[in-house]
């Protein structure tokens, strides 16, 4: 099985990956189990199906109901259908750089992002819809 290199394979071979990434990823059809080298981090909005994440030390299964955060590494995962639904999600992914910017714009101090989990599940509410749905009018 091949390693996919994400965001890379989501960009034309002459554009260089920016330190904020915006990609709407849309199948119509399950992918199988995905060698993941995930350059970037990564936020997965999910809006129509299913995703499910290996990691070293554990396994997630999200819905439409739900986002994750997942920090940049080496994963297995596979986008899920609803039944005879399209599999729809935006993924936003940024550097470190863009990570120590946020954390020195609000003071925020003693917070080891590299001794933290491999991911974060977020509860879908409406402000995060709202900003979703402006992202996709931009």
């Amino acid at each position: 099985m091949p390693t996919e290199n994400i965001p890379g394979i989501y960009l034309n071979q002459q554009e260089e990956i920016h330190e904020l990434f915006i990609y709407d990823l849309k199948m119509n059809e399950d992918s199988t189990n995905t060698k993941v080298n995930l350059n970037r981090h990564m936020f997965s909005f999910l809006q129509t199906g299913k995703k499910q994440i290996h990691f070293a030390d554990s396994s997630v299964l999200i819905n439409n109901k739900q986002s994750i955060l997942v920090k940049k590494g080496n994963c297995l995962w596979k986008e899920i259908l609803d039944q005879e639904t399209n599999y729809y999600c935006k993924l936003i992914f940024f550097s470190n750089a863009k990570i120590e910017a946020f954390l020195n714009k609000y003071n925020i101090k003693n917070l080891n992002h590299e001794q933290s989990d491999s991911h974060f599940i977020i509860e879908s509410d409406d402000y995060i819809n709202s900003y979703l749905d402006s992202l996709s009018k931009a």
